[in-house]
């Protein structure tokens, strides 16, 4: 799914139509990753929090975590191009701004998840 959003808004036959189609387009596919969201099981769905202690599991935190990043990545590259398509309208200028903001602090209250190995100069 993400291949195909990215595709149908950053290829450059996307880049080249017009602000009206590209508007319709980020909306659709903002909708799409919604309802693929609300497809996710609900102990690894995005943007309810993450409770690693009822996954168990190393395996389905990494799982998760994996799940919830690329939700937020294509999220985030939903609302930046959102951004560009609807530089006339303060209102929904807002709306994305908001929606980029709070995809930055979900990938922020999940940086915890991931196990940092420690690193030694190989000199």
């Amino acid at each position: 799914m993400a291949s195909d959003i990215y595709q149908r808004l950053f290829s450059v036959k996307a880049r080249s139509s017009s602000q009206a189609l590209r508007q319709r387009e980020a909306s659709r596919c903002l909708e799409e990753l919604e309802t693929w969201r609300l497809s996710v099981p609900e102990s690894f769905r995005p943007g309810l929090r993450l409770r690693s202690h009822r996954l168990g599991q190393p395996q389905a935190v990494y799982l998760a975590v994996q799940i919830h990043f690329s939700y937020y990545n294509v999220r985030i590259a939903l609302a930046r191009v959102c951004l560009l398509a609807w530089v006339q309208d303060s209102e929904e200028q807002t709306r994305y701004k908001l929606l980029l903001t709070e995809s930055a602090r979900s990938i922020i209250d999940m940086v915890h998840f991931i196990d940092l190995e420690p690193f030694v100069l190989p000199w």
